[in-house]
């Protein structure tokens, strides 16, 4: 559910960009540490839950729209927004990401 929203999110930012800026292409890429999210977003297979059903194929229709460019797993590890999810995650690779240094 926190994959959709972003992606919701980061389509309407990128076309606010869009309207104010030359820019034409905003390319969204979705970073995410479900692995299972992810393998059921490349296969045909429905997943079992109905509720994920309708996000999955939301998901499908903005790929296919190419709204977002793609959605890749990362290892936990490198999953630099825990922090913003879980307690007691360190903000240190968050902080390092939106640096200006």
């Amino acid at each position: 559910m926190a994959l959709i929203e972003g992606a919701e999110a980061a389509v309407y930012m990128a076309g606010i960009i869009k309207q104010l800026t030359a820019v034409k292409d905003v390319k969204i890429r979705c970073l995410v540490d479900n692995k299972s999210l992810h393998e059921s977003l490349l296969s045909s297979k429905q997943v079992e839950n109905r509720r994920l059903r309708l996000d999955i194929s939301v998901l499908d229709d903005m790929i296919w729209r190419e709204e977002i460019k793609k959605v890749e797993w990362v290892q936990t590890s490198h999953q630099i927004a825990d922090c913003l999810t879980k307690k007691g995650v360190s903000t240190e690779k968050l902080r390092g990401a939106v640096s200006r240094n």
